[in-house]
């Protein structure tokens, strides 16, 4: 950069370094067993604001039983702000947004590892992908263009919350790799991301 102020100058190199592309990132692989959760800090849906999530993940074999929730930020009240991914007791995983829920083809009782990815535009534009490591599931799901906020809780990786803040609900797991972007990724980003 040159700086000019009348017949003197200066100049210097500038380095950019560390720029931020995420809200959240999960510092390392963690395995979940069933009681423990991670509250990533991060109040995803407290504004319509663009993001992806990004998710790398072999579930347990202890899934039986009950639901259990991969993760949320979804606050159960009112209009439903928020997001889940989720399984109810012998059905597949599902994407709730808001109040209107989607299943997969990934069923519950799957151990293969997956990945998954839910792009979010400013104005409602949401869209989520499954891909199994197998191949056996290989879907994208279009949620619609439906603002989703107003969640004053925290994303949580692992476990459901309710409106008082007490957590159940939990995945066994491992999480290999979990990223919340600053912005919407492009179809070619996602496609690379789940290949």
């Amino acid at each position: 950069i040159t700086a000019t102020c009348g017949e003197q100058s200066a100049s210097c190199d500038i380095s950019v370094s560390g720029i931020v592309d995420c809200y959240y990132e999960l510092e390392q692989e963690t395995e979940l067993t069933g009681s423990n959760y991670i509250d990533t800090g991060f109040k995803l849906c407290d504004e319509d604001k663009d993001f992806t999530i990004v998710l790398d993940a072999t579930p347990g074999a202890t899934q039986i039983d009950g639901t259990i929730v991969v993760f949320q930020c979804l606050y159960e009240a009112g209009d439903y702000a928020g997001y889940s991914l989720n399984s109810l007791a012998g059905q597949s995983y599902r994407i709730i947004a808001g109040k209107t829920s989607q299943s997969s083809n990934m069923k519950r009782t799957s151990t293969t590892r997956f990945k998954f990815v839910l792009r979010h535009a400013v104005g409602g534009d949401t869209s989520s992908y499954f891909r199994t490591t197998d191949l056996t599931v290989n879907q994208s799901i279009k949620h619609g263009t439906q603002a989703v906020t107003g969640d004053p809780q925290n994303l949580l990786i692992g476990a459901y919350q309710n409106t008082s803040g007490i957590k159940g609900r939990y995945w066994t797991g491992t999480m290999h790799h979990f990223k919340v972007y600053n912005r919407a990724l492009t179809d070619a980003e996602i496609e690379a991301y789940l290949a």
